[in-house]
């Protein structure tokens, strides 16, 4: 359904959409399409709860027999997955996963060929996040305040973006990906989707903030609020 409420939201943008276009190797990217005059290719991903975030939750029953569950996240945890660092850093996992197999670049191809975007929904991540959230993930501890920095098993968790992130498929992101969008969808209206992303831009891939924002100027939905760029913060959840 997350696949086919975008492309429903595209096609009511007046764009023709290719579904499963050709990716790097034998792969392929969920949609392919042309807007603002440029190529796109739109992968999509939805960041499943958890074991984890499983574990860390309990259900209970009070004495008037209502349900009621409580999820904790902790520093104090024992098993160190059981924490906000470990989900933030399963996040990044499981993003730079989508960029490679078997040693070799998959799914999105040379980012001369066309603007390669990769949408995740993150409504079962932290709730739906925040800002400092997907910044985090997406560039690291340095890109947000040190109240909000994660950290597991003592070290800072890095981000998709940064150079310092080793985990495979990572320096295959940082050279494909243009922008991550996150996609928190509470409203399932005709024009909800556009406003449920909030983007971050590759810095690694854009000279600048106005190359970036000249790039997703083209984006077809709207807003398309990009959280690195200064004032474009608006859209989604603050």
């Amino acid at each position: 359904m997350f696949e086919l409420r975008f492309a429903a939201a595209v096609a009511r943008a007046g764009i023709e959409l290719q579904y499963e276009v050709p990716g790097e190797g034998e792969s392929t990217i969920d949609f392919g399409f042309e807007a603002g005059g440029v190529s796109w290719a739109v992968e999509l991903m939805r960041l499943d709860e958890t074991d984890a975030a499983k574990a860390a939750t309990v259900t209970a029953r009070d004495e008037e027999g209502a349900v009621w569950s409580q999820r904790i996240l902790s520093d104090t945890r024992e098993d160190k997955r059981q924490t906000e660092g470990g989900e933030t850093l399963k996040a990044i996992q499981r993003i730079c996963q989508k960029c490679e197999l078997d040693g070799r670049p998959h799914k999105f191809k040379s980012p001369h060929e066309a603007f390669n975007i990769l949408l995740v929904d993150v409504r079962t991540l932290f709730n739906g996040g925040d800002k400092a959230d997907r910044l985090h993930i997406a560039l690291g501890a340095m890109a947000v305040p040190g109240c909000f920095r994660q950290q597991f098993r003592g070290n800072p968790v890095t981000g998709v973006f940064d150079e310092a992130t080793t985990l495979k498929g990572a320096k295959e992101a940082r050279e494909r990906i243009h922008f991550i969008g996150f996609v928190e969808e509470r409203e399932f209206g005709p024009d909800a989707f556009g406003p449920s992303i909030q983007f971050v831009a590759n810095p690694y891939l854009f000279n600048d903030e106005e190359s970036a924002r000249a790039a997703i100027g083209a984006w077809p939905l709207k807003p398309a609020a990009v959280l690195n760029l200064r004032g474009e913060h608006s859209g989604g959840k603050a």
